[in-house]
């Protein structure tokens, strides 16, 4: 008992000196990647198919960022999960038979003899089966 009294003592006197001195008691350095990593998480990370370069989702900062706020975005940029390319009007995005959307780079990076292989699923499907998307 006397030793978490001692630890209560410290901690009250830390807190006493960091008042005083009007220094805060968490450093720069971890405010600023606490703010910068809650600009980058979104409602996807975490998941079991997060992506690999995402610096919230892997790495040593997913444990820091797990409790931090999601940020509100207006527009994202949305990613072709093979070639990692922003999907946009010069990379339109087209929609597999099985539901899942890819460039259309990276559908052409798939292709072998007219057909594409889902990398998600391994289903095998015809260029010609791919439907463009129009996202809003």
């Amino acid at each position: 008992m006397a030793a978490q009294k001692w630890e209560e003592i410290i901690n009250q006197f830390k807190n006493a000196l960091f008042h005083l001195y009007g220094m805060p008691q968490a450093s720069a350095l971890l405010v600023n990647i606490k703010a910068g990593l809650s600009t980058l998480k979104t409602r996807s990370c975490g998941d079991a198919d997060n992506n690999r370069n995402c610096p919230v989702c892997a790495g040593p900062l997913a444990q820091m960022a797990a409790n931090l706020p999601f940020s509100h975005r207006e527009n994202s940029k949305i990613l072709c999960p093979v070639l990692n390319c922003v999907i946009d009007d010069n990379n339109p995005p087209y929609a597999l038979p099985n539901g899942y959307v890819y460039s259309l780079k990276g559908l052409q990076a798939c292709e072998k003899d007219g057909m594409i292989t889902c990398i998600k699923t391994g289903e095998t499907f015809k260029m010609s089966s791919s439907r463009r998307c129009y996202i809003t």
